[in-house]
């Protein structure tokens, strides 16, 4: 399926055009909510609670999850109110988003340990209700279809969370020409590299290696994440103002991966107000 870019003016900005003797597709745009918070810790609080009022009207939610600095907090909140206010994940189901190929499940620089570190380990949720995709699976091709086949076989995802990156990828689906598929292997392009890993880039001149190290992951597609009953987006910091506000003011665009959200009926941003100061709605 290829992707047309058609100017934001109307509410059919979206042309999958797929032959050309079929119809082309025109999706409606929605426009989504747009949650403004002081701070960091104010955004994190307030996904904390969306998030805990979700699992609480559903225990048995299937939740995407994400990876990286933005959502810590946001565990450190679930955490706590597990801790302090009996907060249960004991039926909750979780997909996380991304993981590297080829790397061991206990490496440093993975998703497993870090959402063992995070979240996994200080609340209930069992061990086998916890996903993420294999690092060390010797066929790709087959887990990501074992992956997508897990997520489906699980009813869907209810609630997607998700991080934007500052050139608006979401999970490992970077800027291109078709971001409408299901799980696969992508490459991390090189802006994204030196974001994740800014301990290891003064040492790429030395060791050219460690770029190829961590050069492609799994990722959970656009296609996917669309289909999520609830998508929740989370960003900080003013690296994320220009593509936030492209993302939910602009065009629809693949050269900008996050504004293909405004393709879903029910995404909510929660945004600091560095991150939302091109945004101009208000909460």
């Amino acid at each position: 399926m290829d992707i047309t870019v058609v100017p934001r003016g109307s509410y059919t900005l979206l042309a999958c055009a797929q032959a050309r003797d079929e119809t082309v597709e025109r999706p409606t745009v929605h426009v989504p909510e747009i949650l403004l918070e002081a701070d960091y810790n104010a955004m994190s609080l307030r996904a904390g609670d969306i998030v805990c009022e979700a699992i609480r009207h559903n225990p048995s939610i299937v939740l995407a999850l994400p990876t990286g600095t933005t959502p810590i907090g946001l565990y450190a909140d679930l955490v706590r109110r597990h801790r302090d206010e009996g907060l249960s994940l004991s039926a909750v189901t979780t997909f996380n988003l991304d993981e590297y190929v080829g790397i061991a499940i206990d490496d440093a620089e993975g998703y497993h340990g870090f959402m063992r570190s995070h979240l996994f380990d200080h609340v209930d949720i069992p061990e086998g209700a916890w996903h993420l995709p294999n690092p060390q699976a010797t066929d790709a091709g087959a887990e990501v279809r074992r992956y997508e086949g897990l997520i489906d076989a699980s009813g869907g995802i209810d609630l997607a969370i998700l991080g934007v990156g500052a050139n608006g990828h979401l999970a490992f689906n970077e800027p291109g020409d078709t971001l409408t598929g299901p799980t696969h292997v992508a490459a991390l392009a090189d802006d994204t590299w030196l974001r994740n890993f800014p301990s290891l880039a003064p040492r790429l001149k030395d060791e050219p290696e460690l770029r190829a190290r961590y050069s492609t992951a799994y990722t959970v597609g656009i296609g996917t994440i669309l289909r999520a009953r609830k998508i929740l987006v989370l960003a900080s910091g003013m690296a994320k103002a220009s593509i936030l506000a492209s993302a939910v003011r602009g065009a629809i665009t693949p050269r900008n991966p996050a504004s293909l959200l405004q393709l879903h009926p029910d995404v909510t941003f929660i945004l600091d107000e560095a991150a939302g100061s091109w945004v101009h709605y208000t909460a």
